[in-house]
C-alpha cells in the first residue's frame, strides 16, 4: 500500500468493493484502515449501497469503528434504512454499540421494520446490549414495564410477539402463537428468496461486496441452504480472502457432504490459503463423491501439479 502511494495511487479509487477504505473495512484490516484514514480517506463515503463504517461494523470489527468514529465517520447515516447501531445490534456486537453510542448514535432511530436498536437485541436475547441501551432510550409505549426484566419479558411473550408481527405485516389478523410461527416463517422464506436473487443479480454485476450483504441476509433466513454459502465462498474468493471463503465452504460441506461443488469450494479456499496439501486433500475428497465431475478433475490435477512441481496426465 505504502509503494502504491508512493507511485500516486488514488486513494478514493473505485473498485467493484468500493473504494480501498471499505474494503479495507469490510475484511477488518485495521492497519490498512489507519493508513488511508492518515491519508485523508472520505470515511463517509457511499460506495453503491456501503459506507466503510458499516462495512466494518458487519465484518465486527471494534478496532476499525473506533478508527473510522474518531475520523469522522457518521454514527447516524443510515443506508437501507438501516442504521450503524441497528446493524450493530443484529450482529449482536455490545462493545460496537457501546462505541457508536459514545460517539453520538441515536439509540431512538427503528431499522426499516421499525425496530429499535433495544428491541433487537432484546428479541436475540442479548441481554448485555440491553443492558447497555435501556438507559438512553426512550420509552416505548407498547412496552408496559419499562425496566430490564419487563422488556425481556415482553418481547419474548405471545403479546410482544403479535405486536411485532402486526408492525411487519400491518393486514396479519392475530390468532395465537401458533400463527405468529407461521406467518414469521412465511416472512423468513420471503426474505430469503429475495435476498438469494439478490444476491445472484449482484454477483453477475460482479458486484461481490453487494452479492455477500444479500447472500448474508439469505443465510440469516435460511441457515440450511449449502448453495448460498457456496455462493458466498466463491464472493470470498473472488475478493482473495480466503480465510472467509474456507469458513463458508466448511460450512458448505457439512450441509451437503456428497455435493462436489461444496468440496470444490473449500479446496480454492485452501489454495488462496497457500495450503496446497489441504487443498489437493479436499479435491479428493470431492472426487469421492462426485467423480465425474470435470471441473473438479481439472483442478485437482493443478492443485497435485503445483504441489509436487511436476505436471500430471489426466489418466492419472
Amino acid at each position: 500500500m505504502q509503494l502504491l502511494i508512493s507511485k500516486g495511487a488514488v486513494i478514493e479509487a473505485e473498485s467493484d468493493g468500493g473504494t480501498p477504505l471499505h474494503c479495507a473495512a469490510a475484511l477488518g484490516r485495521k492497519e490498512a484502515v489507519k493508513m488511508l484514514l492518515d491519508r485523508e480517506a472520505n470515511p463517509n463515503k457511499v460506495s453503491g449501497i456501503y459506507t466503510p463504517l458499516m462495512n466494518s461494523i458487519s465484518a465486527r470489527s471494534f478496532e476499525c469503528v473506533n478508527l473510522l468514529l474518531k475520523a469522522g465517520a457518521d454514527p447516524n447515516l443510515s443506508w437501507k434504512g438501516q442504521t450503524p447501531l441497528c446493524n450493530a445490534s443484529v450482529q449482536g456486537e455490545t462493545d460496537i454499540i457501546k462505541c457508536l453510542l459514545n460517539a453520538g448514535a441515536n439509540p431512538n432511530v427503528a431499522d426499516i421494520d421499525g425496530l429499535t436498536p433495544l428491541e433487537i437485541v432484546g428479541m436475540h436475547s442479548n441481554l448485555a446490549g440491553v443492558m447497555v441501551l435501556f438507559p438512553v432510550t426512550s420509552r416505548i409505549p407498547t412496552i408496559p414495564n419499562w425496566s430490564l426484566d419487563g422488556i425481556m419479558k415482553h418481547l419474548h411473550s405471545e403479546e410482544g410477539r403479535r405486536q411485532i408481527l402486526c408492525m411487519l405485516i400491518p393486514e396479519t389478523k392475530w390468532n395465537g402463537l401458533k400463527m405468529f410461527e407461521t406467518v414469521w416463517g412465511l416472512k423468513k422464506m420471503e426474505t430469503y428468496l429475495l435476498a438469494k436473487s439478490r444476491g445472484e443479480e449482484a454477483f453477475r454485476r460482479k458486484d461481490y461486496m453487494d452479492a455477500m450483504y444479500w447472500y448474508s441476509l439469505a443465510i440469516d433466513s435460511s441457515l440450511y441452504d449449502a448453495t448460498v454459502f457456496s455462493n458466498r465462498s466463491l464472493c470470498w474468493a473472488r475478493l482473495n480472502d480466503g480465510s472467509r471463503a474456507l469458513s463458508d465452504a466448511e460450512a458448505c460441506v457439512v450441509l451437503k457432504p456428497d455435493w462436489g461443488k461444496a468440496h470444490y469450494r473449500e479446496c480454492v479456499a485452501w489454495k488462496l490459503l497457500g495450503n496446497l496439501r489441504m487443498s489437493v486433500k479436499a479435491f479428493s475428497k470431492g472426487l469421492k463423491v462426485d467423480p465425474e465431475n470435470k471441473e473438479l478433475k481439472v483442478a485437482f490435477r493443478e492443485a497435485v501439479e503445483a504441489e509436487f512441481g511436476m505436471p500430471v496426465f489426466e489418466e492419472i
